[in-house]
């Protein structure tokens, strides 16, 4: 159970982040704890941030951090630190120590991650019952991405927009009933609409990206069926069903999918050269090549 957690292979290199797979300490002189989280929690989502970022998977990265923030964490790259008082680095407060940043630009689209869900200023109007239920719903909802429960987080979603009529916004981390949401950082007064694309249960059809594998026509149209029926499965929450079909796919036609992006691919399409290198060749070397990864 956690053995080698602390090591990370990156360059060649070995490099050892100790116990807590990582090398950030707490900041000191900060307030009580806030988390509910565990402290071997915290160590393991600061650990694999710090393996996201090794491996230049920021959007990832990020992800983590947010979670963080939403349970009171708030790490600090310049300072090797982090701390649990809820309390983030470099707002006003500033501690003595406003001469560091964050890594994030106060007021940006990324700052704003680290802050609760609110009501949208376009939502429609909401009872006061009715909103403590709904903000019951979103806090769950985001407990269960915490701890990367995406199924029970897609249960609350389903029920946000089934029983209340309530969309969530993650990138605004905003809720609005009615699906309408104002994007401060667009300017716009309506600035972006969910209702329309998510009203039935998202069931905007998922996209092929990649190449096709080799498979003709019919049987692509036939994939991208089986997907759509999936994605009615997960929407009606029979997700025996969505699961049966996703092992189907996989296992007949190699398909992967994304539910994130709502897309799918062909996961054993022909390997194919990356012209952005640049590593020149011969045709006879490109020629050798190609040969033996078809082997």
């Amino acid at each position: 159970g956690g053995r080698g957690r602390g090591r990370r292979e990156w360059d060649g290199v070995e490099r050892d982040f100790g116990p807590n797979g990582h090398d950030y300490e707490p900041t000191p002189g900060t307030g009580p704890s806030v988390t509910s989280l565990t402290d071997e929690n915290v160590h393991s989502l600061i650990a694999s941030r710090l393996q996201a970022k090794l491996r230049r998977d920021f959007h990832e990265a990020d992800d983590i951090q947010a979670q963080l923030a939403e349970q009171g964490v708030y790490v600090h790259d310049g300072l090797k630190e982090y701390r649990t008082d809820g309390e983030g680095y470099g707002n006003a407060a500033g501690r003595g120590r406003g001469d560091y940043r964050p890594g994030r630009t106060p007021g940006s689209m990324n700052d704003r991650r680290n802050e609760p869900y609110e009501m949208s200023a376009s939502s429609q109007r909401v009872e006061e019952d009715e909103e403590e239920q709904i903000r019951s719903l979103v806090a769950e909802r985001v407990a269960a991405r915490l701890k990367r429960d995406y199924r029970t987080a897609d249960d609350v979603q389903y029920e946000l927009r089934d029983d209340y009529g309530v969309e969530v916004h993650d990138g605004l981390r905003q809720w609005s009933k009615g699906g309408q949401f104002a994007d401060a950082a667009a300017g716009g007064s309506e600035g972006s609409s969910l209702s329309s694309s998510y009203q039935t249960g998202d069931r905007r059809s998922y996209v092929r990206r990649g190449g096709t594998g080799g498979l003709d026509d019919a049987t692509l149209a036939k994939i991208q069926s089986m997907v759509d029926d999936r994605s009615a499965a997960k929407a009606d929450r029979d997700y025996d069903a969505a699961d049966a079909i996703r092992d189907e796919l996989m296992e007949k036609y190699d398909v992967g999918i994304e539910d994130r992006n709502r897309e799918w691919r062909i996961v054993t399409a022909s390997y194919a050269r990356n012209y952005r290198d640049d590593a020149p060749l011969s045709e006879e070397v490109a020629a050798e090549v190609g040969r033996l990864v078809s082997e």
